[in-house]
């Protein structure tokens, strides 16, 4: 079974640098939600759909209350339905959320990742190379920007409707989302650029299997459940209803 993209959106705080939520869109006929989330690294970043557990993956992260990028993941049949949304909240860490929808992936799909973390400014930012490990998987990119997003995009892949939201001035960071899903595995380090003036920083990358395709990736994070609850990941920022692992 194919992989194929659903609907994506985006949103960067104007709310006291404090929190963000993306507009509402219909998760329906979707298995994967890829959500990405920046802001100052300073461990009260919570990523949150209402009781959604979510999967993170490696943060990038400069350093204690400097700038940060962290991917993460959940599957499910049609997610949520109509009038979904994912929030980004915490104090002071100026947050941007976005993510995609999609598919037609395998039960455990993550694969490989990669990404890096800077506070240098840059009209143009690489990720890092990943390879996927088999044809067919669907890889997402996002980047963290410090000003506009005017005609932001990323070489080779596909920055969908809504899925950039442009910083808020001594609010919140900007952020983009972009994808491709590759009928030939390849290894692949794409570039983010935009015509304005987006001043880049952190960057993540990672790879999701189809539903056609073998078994889970490795490195999956280990499980933890609190008051009934399972969250699945590292330690690092808040996760699903906002319990720290």
């Amino acid at each position: 079974m194919a992989i194929t993209f659903v609907v994506a959106a985006s949103g960067a705080s104007a709310n006291q640098h404090d929190a963000t939520t993306s507009p509402n869109v219909s998760s329906l006929g979707s298995d994967l939600l890829v959500v990405a989330g920046v802001g100052l690294d300073n461990a009260t970043l919570v990523i949150a759909e209402g009781s959604t557990t979510f999967t993170p993956l490696t943060k990038y992260s400069v350093s204690a209350g400097n700038e940060m990028i962290n991917l993460y993941y959940t599957i499910g049949h049609d997610l949520a339905g109509s009038g979904f949304n994912v929030s980004a909240t915490g104090t002071g860490n100026f947050p941007g959320v976005a993510f995609c929808l999609f598919s037609g992936v395998h039960a455990s799909p993550f694969d490989n990742e990669n990404g890096v973390a800077t506070s240098s400014a840059a009209t143009t930012r690489q990720p890092g190379s990943i390879t996927p490990s088999e044809n067919n998987c669907v890889v997402v990119t996002a980047v963290q920007t410090v000003y506009d997003n005017a005609g932001i995009a990323c070489s080779g892949f596909t920055v969908p409707s809504n899925g950039s939201a442009a910083a808020v001035v001594g609010q919140g960071f900007g952020i983009a989302i972009a994808y491709v899903i590759q009928t030939s595995a390849g290894a692949v380090n794409p570039t983010w650029s935009g015509t304005g003036s987006p001043d880049f920083r952190s960057s993540a990358i990672a790879s999701f299997k189809s539903a056609a395709g073998g078994g889970g990736g490795g490195g999956q994070p280990s499980s933890k459940r609190v008051s009934g609850v399972t969250f699945t990941g590292s330690s690092g920022p808040t996760f699903g209803k906002g319990w720290s692992l």
